[in-house]
């Protein structure tokens, strides 16, 4: 007999091994591409924007008159008045509208009693004669109410830092009851100031 190398029987692979050894190929190469080897390449940026600042709001009254309006008043008689002058101010940053009203506390503040005229001049008041300095233009805020009647006051809008020169005039009508004599009250003024929403485009600044 010749020399003939043993052949060996050739194994056969089934299709389900073929099938599992895929399957780890391809997990293999998932494996490397989460590690980042096959990743890829990524940039990324950002953008920031400018400081953004909100409004502020602010109000105040500040007299400017010689005699202070909480300034104590004796023995009136029908026909008598006072006269006070105050600043009314916008202490916020921006342009806002500006209400009010006036009460009163006691029997002189009461019906057929005190009543309140508030007036604004454009420029600065002459307290010497009452008249709006420097041509100025007098707007009459309230006519002449009673107190009593608790009236609404609407000032109107005073730009940012600016303000609104008043004079508040309080009178006893000359026409007062004489129930009144003797009687005692106070007055207030009140004022509230708001912010409108505006909508603006503000992209600008």
């Amino acid at each position: 007999m010749g020399n003939h190398a043993a052949t060996l029987p050739r194994r056969r692979v089934s299709g389900r091994k073929k099938a599992v050894a895929a399957l780890g190929i391809t997990a293999a190469a998932a494996s490397l591409l989460g590690s980042g080897i096959y990743a890829s390449w990524s940039t990324s940026s950002a953008i920031a924007s400018g400081s953004y600042n909100a409004a502020t709001a602010g109000s105040s009254f500040s007299e400017t008159g010689t005699n202070a309006f909480d300034t104590a008043v004796s023995n009136m008689v029908p026909g008598d008045y006072t006269v006070h002058y105050t600043d009314l101010n916008n202490d916020g940053s921006v342009a806002q509208q500006f209400t009010g009203a006036v009460d009163g506390v006691g029997a002189l503040a009461g019906s057929g009693g005190l009543t309140v005229a508030i007036d604004s001049c454009s420029s600065s008041w002459n307290q010497a004669d009452g008249s709006c300095g420097n041509s100025g233009s007098v707007t009459a805020v309230l006519p002449a109410t009673e107190v009593s009647a608790t009236p609404a006051v609407t000032f109107g809008q005073i730009s940012g830092g600016s303000s609104m020169h008043l004079k508040v005039t309080i009178t006893l009508p000359s026409d007062a009851p004489s129930r009144l004599a003797g009687a005692t009250g106070t007055v207030t003024v009140h004022e509230t100031a708001g912010i409108s929403a505006t909508g603006s485009d503000r992209s600008a600044g």
